[in-house]
């Protein structure tokens, strides 16, 4: 409930959509109880996995038409959900079309935009290793980074001496010995944080409000987001916005096809080639506590390169979201989830034990996009 009912709980910003929402094409429909996909174990049905996995929302693209539409019984295609870290592929997004603008620059220290973080790993590190989660990072461990920033943003009861707002939630960042930025890879929520903080202060705008006029309203989205914000009003730029699944495979179809929705070029395909191009870190990646079920993937702009021969990436949050994008077989996939996950997080690069895998997780959702892909393929 708390998941698709972001608005009702948590103080947030509007991210509005624009006049005349743009049509999402129907296509042949595919049905979830005859869809299987293989596994070691044997075949599964896509319908038993969207009940098994706890899936809210499941929408599928072919070549921009509509193919799956699923909705559990307390969803509907009206109500928003909560994307919870997918949000920072909207950040990352929004950190290229400001560097294709001539706006930031990408290989200079975060700091030249938020000085209060000079000499913090996070300041001191470029934008671009904080968009690749390149920081060598750590956080005090009497108050790990996911109770720090929900107790900063008032999801969680503010522990005595936690930090009142986002700003200094990323300020308590300390250096992780022995390690130096660009020799690691350690997914956190700080470097996302400290990335927006930066687009704000070179733009002098809310992202919320960057989102709504160079993507949302142009778009053609259907309904408003929501994003979760602190006291103070800036946003929780790593996992706090919330659209309706099909606003969600919106966005994520405009990456597939590099900026374009129909006829219109709605962001510079540049800024989105320059987002997505792949990057070989997977050494880096291999040795971080996200590995296990990604065997070969490399990650940057947070986004996840699957490295397969259909060049897929994906996108991942927290309690079961995820996207996947495969460009050859012009195929887009989003999926909403409420997936109970109270696993910690460690708060430093090293030493990284394997985080608990969910049973539906890592390669499962290259299994499924291209069981839907291929069955698209056969339907159109």
């Amino acid at each position: 409930w708390a998941f698709s009912h972001v608005r009702e709980r948590n103080p947030s910003a509007r991210v509005r959509r624009g006049p005349v929402p743009r049509a999402l094409p129907q296509g042949p429909r595919l049905d979830p109880t005859t869809l299987t996909f293989e596994l070691p174990g044997g075949p599964v049905r896509l319908s038993d996995y969207l009940e098994r996995a706890c899936v809210d929302a499941f929408v599928a693209l072919h070549r921009g038409r509509v193919v799956i539409e699923h909705y559990a019984p307390h969803m509907d295609a009206a109500q928003p959900h909560l994307w919870a870290s997918m949000a920072k592929n909207v950040v990352g997004l929004l950190a290229h079309l400001l560097a294709h603008a001539g706006t930031m620059r990408l290989d200079a220290p975060l700091a030249t935009w938020v000085p209060e973080l000079a000499g913090t790993p996070i300041g001191d590190a470029t934008m671009q290793q904080n968009l690749d989660m390149e920081v060598a990072v750590g956080w005090p461990a009497a108050l790990p980074p996911d109770v720090g920033l929900f107790a900063a943003i008032g999801t969680l009861a503010r522990p005595e001496g936690a930090p009142a707002s986002i700003a200094e939630y990323v300020q308590r960042c300390q250096q992780a010995v022995p390690f130096e930025s660009g020799a690691c890879w350690y997914y956190q929520n700080g470097s996302p944080e400290a990335v927006a903080w930066a687009i704000r202060r070179a733009t002098g705008r809310p992202l919320a409000w960057l989102l709504s006029e160079l993507v949302w309203a142009p778009l053609g989205c259907e309904d408003d987001g929501d994003w979760i914000v602190d006291e103070v009003g800036a946003e929780f730029a790593s996992g706090g916005l919330a659209t309706t699944a099909r606003d969600l495979a919106r966005f994520v179809e405009l990456l597939r096809t590099r900026g374009r929705a129909g006829d219109a070029q709605i962001v510079p395909e540049t800024a989105v080639e320059a987002m997505l191009a792949p990057v070989d870190n997977r050494a880096r990646f291999a040795r971080g506590h996200l590995a296990p079920g990604r065997d070969g993937y490399a990650y940057r702009n947070y986004v996840y390169h699957v490295n397969d021969a259909n060049r897929a990436l994906q996108g991942v949050g927290r309690f079961g979201q995820w996207f996947h994008v495969d460009p050859v077989r012009e195929l887009t996939v989003v999926q909403f989830a409420s997936r109970p996950d109270a696993a910690a997080r460690p708060i430093a690069p090293a030493p990284l034990p394997p985080l608990p895998q969910p049973e539906f997780e890592g390669r499962w959702i290259v299994d499924i996009a291209r069981a839907v892909g291929e069955a698209a393929v056969r339907a159109d």
